[in-house]
């Protein structure tokens, strides 16, 4: 009900994202922080939930692209420190 009021909302997308994630429904989780990403490009913790969401996927590539992005656009000091033990652990794919 909220999204059909505020469909425009990354904070919501981002609500409804975690909210999959609990319920162990990680495809729509992605879906959900995807759109929460193309609705604020420069929110880094929209693109950190994205690569967690993609790492539940096994869509590692992609994670790898996200977490450099969040990286790149300012993401807490907290999620840093994570994000950096997470792509020092992915295999290396492509060149991001």
């Amino acid at each position: 009900e909220v999204l059909a009021h505020h469909p425009r909302s990354p904070d919501v997308h981002r609500l409804r994202g975690e909210y999959a994630n609990r319920l162990f429904r990680h495809e729509d989780a992605v879906a959900a922080f995807e759109e929460a990403a193309r609705l604020d490009p420069s929110s880094a913790l929209a693109q950190w939930d994205l690569a967690l969401a993609y790492l539940q996927c096994g869509r590692e590539d992609e994670a790898r692209r996200r977490l450099v992005r969040a990286l790149r656009q300012g993401l807490d000091q907290s999620r840093q420190r994570h994000a950096m033990l997470l792509l020092a652990r992915l295999p290396t794919g492509r060149p991001s």
